[in-house]
């Protein structure tokens, strides 16, 4: 996992590549973070495992963890409460280290 910061005046972010995470965001003079998350890695494994990341490959629920695309039914993994599947289930985005391709001062890519 690696952790980059970004810049721009006053404001400044943290992302992490665990989940290509947002993971704090500061205003200067502000002592108090602007965005909820977990103050380690820790966290985002547990009960914070979607604050701040890309989630996907779908976003909300799918309810009854199925899907008809293309007239074929697709029995997805039932990841919230054996029901629904829930942002792209335990495999997501937001479950995956993601490669920082390129970071500067104000700009980071994730692959």
């Amino acid at each position: 996992m690696q952790l980059v910061t970004l810049a721009a005046g006053a404001l400044s972010v943290r992302l992490l590549t665990w989940g290509a995470r947002l993971h704090d965001v500061r205003l200067a003079g502000a002592p108090w973070p602007l965005v909820l998350g977990s103050p380690g890695l820790d966290g985002y494994l547990g009960p914070m495992a979607n604050f701040g990341a890309v989630v996907g490959p779908v976003a909300n629920r799918i309810a009854g963890a199925e899907a008809v695309i293309a007239g074929r039914n697709h029995r997805l993994t039932a990841n919230e409460a054996g029901r629904t599947t829930l942002h792209g289930g335990p495999k997501g985005c937001h479950r995956r280290n993601w490669a920082l391709a390129e970071a500067t001062a104000t700009r980071a890519v994730f692959t």
